[in-house]
């Protein structure tokens, strides 16, 4: 990783490299940027502090535009109805619903602070609203900050907490993984769609060919009833001179 200046703050989402001092490997100087430059270069200590700007109510208010804006492509996107156009594409998706009533469930649970203490979200002015959307009181989201909130927050924090293991974040970076809910739900709907176009394309040719057949069938026909009617109007004519004869006799 290279950098024109001493600050980097594009490695670590929040966090910015205050580079003070050069790191000189046990041989002497840096010669080269070639990484077996770096081999035998000594440990470095990183101090991680809070920067001056209090970003907690920053942070607050993208989780509930990220997850009201979620809700809604939900919603929109699973609107049940008799008429096919009018019916969202996602309606009827089990895998879909069981996300969102997992999201909704780890939600209820609130803030893990550092210290093992819980904070709810309706303390900071996050409250859910009758059609599940999220609303923000910016009074009490204030009056948190005010009360030190981006301390809390800055010791570390987890949401939607059951265990070590099982949170919001956990739930939603497994389900993103390859072998994960949404991302196999993908998968298995790609793979799904691969056959029925390739059924779509059977019946076509199949249709291809009856199309092919019928037109022939009724070539031959149309042929065939030509023939009939030579032969109708043969015979009709053959008739007439026959009963014609017998009359002059």
């Amino acid at each position: 990783m290279q950098r024109s200046s001493n600050q980097v703050d594009n490695v670590i989402s929040g966090v910015t490299f205050n580079l003070n001092a050069p790191v000189v490997p046990a041989g002497g100087a840096i010669s080269s940027l070639a990484s077996a430059d770096f081999s035998a270069a000594t440990a470095t200590v990183i101090n991680v502090n809070s920067g001056a700007e209090d970003l907690s109510s920053a942070a607050v208010e993208d989780f509930v535009t990220a997850y009201n804006e979620l809700l809604t492509f939900y919603k929109t996107e699973s609107v049940p109805s008799t008429d096919p156009k009018k019916r969202g594409v996602l309606n009827g998706d089990s895998t879909l619903r069981t996300f969102m009533d997992r999201l909704r469930g780890l939600y209820a649970r609130g803030i893990r602070l550092a210290d093992g203490s819980n904070l709810s979200f309706s303390s900071i002015g996050v409250e859910i609203q009758r059609d599940g959307s999220i609303f923000l009181d910016k009074g009490k989201l204030n009056a948190a900050v005010a009360n030190g909130l981006q301390d809390k927050f800055a010791s570390g924090v987890t949401l939607g907490y059951e265990s070590s293991t099982s949170n919001l974040t956990s739930f939603i970076t497994s389900s993103l993984r390859t072998t994960g809910m949404l991302s196999s739900h993908i998968t298995n709907s790609e793979e799904e769609q691969t056959r029925l176009e390739e059924r779509v394309s059977d019946w076509e040719d199949k249709l291809t060919r009856i199309q092919d057949r019928y037109y022939r069938q009724y070539a031959a026909l149309d042929a065939l009833l030509f023939r009939l009617q030579t032969t109708s109007n043969a015979l009709t004519s053959a008739i007439e001179s026959l009963v014609n004869s017998q009359k002059s006799s």
